[in-house]
This record gives C-alpha cells, sequence and structure tokens, in this order.
C-alpha cells in the first residue's frame, strides 16, 4: 500500500501532528513519483484526535461532477 504522510514539528523541535493527503493511487513516472490530490487531508494530532480537512471543497467539487 502507498501511503504519503508528513510529520509537522514546532520551531522548538516539538512534535504538532500527521497531515495525511488523500490521494489517488501513486503512479512512478521514470525515477519520479506522482500523484492526485482529491481535495481530502486527515490531521492526527498528538493527543491522538484525528481532523477530516477539506471537507466542504471535495463536497463541492463532487456534486459539480468535478470528482466522482
Amino acid at each position: 500500500e502507498d501511503v504519503v504522510v508528513e510529520k509537522f514539528f514546532a520551531s522548538r523541535g516539538q512534535a504538532l501532528g500527521y497531515y495525511a493527503p488523500v490521494c489517488l493511487p501513486i503512479a512512478q513516472q521514470g525515477s519520479r513519483l506522482a500523484t492526485e490530490m482529491v481535495g481530502l487531508a486527515l490531521w492526527l494530532d498528538m493527543q491522538g484526535r484525528v481532523f477530516v480537512l477539506g471537507e466542504a471543497e471535495f463536497d463541492r467539487a463532487a456534486a459539480a461532477g468535478l470528482i466522482s
């Protein structure tokens, strides 16, 4: 399974949380990896809480037929 996750830190090095964009499957193009984001992402804070980001934009794009 291909997974893209970024870990964010405060300026003093304290971990803030993880950002995981929801993407189409990752494809290899030569020596590069490429994907397309669908507008949704998850944020997992260091206390274990999960937040959905971009849900309204995703719903609007789906309603407009931009994504299916």
